[in-house]
């Protein structure tokens, strides 16, 4: 991991992000990527109005990023810094911004949402999960960053997560961090294709990444949202990760995707990383 993407709007929230991706850029000794995109304001009016020029703007959102590097390169004095503004909606410019810099991981905060908003708007953070291809950690607003010791990856074990399971165990041993695969069986009929699914992963992961600290635990519920929710409770998770897929139009509209529910309520980072549905 060579870069790391922290997209901010100079909020409480996404400074809390940033203070994250700085400590996860010391083990990797990646360089962070600030940036902001700004938009240009459209006022309804026949008043004369004095509008900030695309100039202005640029500037100003310039210093403001120069602000939020000098008080963190205080703290963090060997950290590396690259600057980035944009002009354009922040959910249509972050996916571009991890093009242009070939950044390796998004990590950005979220406020949530409920009701309407999380069925019809959504967040800039859930925009962003949907649109990137690298790996994106979302911080909720009242997560504070203490370690990274214990780390939940939830998996249906189904064709791509093998590979987002490699790359998820060479983050945590980064962190010497105890992994959990976990998976929430509905039980039944399935629950012998999941026993075989769960082995033949075991014995692949354990033979590929030669990491001691891999554990897999397979939960009873019969919502998958609640029974993830109780275990990471439980267990006492630093971090939770999971896999997002691409759906059809149709889909989305027919389904509230499960990583995004999770995004929106989660008070514990979450990690996703994308596939091909």
């Amino acid at each position: 991991m060579k870069k790391i993407l922290v997209p901010t709007d100079f909020s409480a929230d996404a400074d809390n992000a940033l203070r994250f991706a700085m400590e996860i850029g010391k083990k990797w000794n990646a360089s962070i990527v600030l940036h902001h995109s700004y938009v240009m304001p459209v006022y309804a009016s026949d008043l004369p109005l004095a509008l900030p020029s695309d100039t202005e703007l640029e500037k100003s959102s310039m210093d403001g990023l120069t602000r939020l590097f000098d008080r963190f390169s205080k703290e963090y004095p060997d950290a590396k810094f690259e600057l980035s503004v944009t002009e354009g909606y922040a959910e249509d410019q972050i996916p571009k911004t991890v093009k242009r810099t070939a950044a390796d991981l998004v990590v950005m905060g979220t406020k949530g949402a409920s009701g309407l908003r999380e069925a019809f708007i959504g967040t800039i953070t859930a925009s962003v999960l949907d649109t990137v291809d690298c790996p994106v950690i979302a911080i909720p607003s009242n997560a504070k960053w203490i370690r990274l010791e214990r780390l939940v990856y939830a998996t249906d074990y189904e064709e791509g997560d093998f590979q987002h399971l490699q790359s998820f165990i060479e983050f945590a041993r980064k962190f010497s961090a105890e992994v959990v695969i976990l998976h929430v069986s509905h039980g039944g009929e399935q629950r012998v294709y999941e026993v075989d699914a769960i082995e033949r992963f075991k014995e692949r992961l354990v033979e590929e990444t030669k990491y001691g600290k891999i554990t897999f635990q397979v939960l009873g519920h019969s919502d998958i949202y609640e029974g993830i929710n109780a275990f990471v409770e439980q267990y006492g998770a630093d971090l939770l990760a999971m896999t997002i897929r691409r759906r059809t139009f149709t889909e989305k509209l027919l389904q509230r995707s499960m990583t995004k529910r999770m995004a929106y309520h989660a008070h514990l980072p979450l990690m996703t990383y994308h596939t091909e549905k």
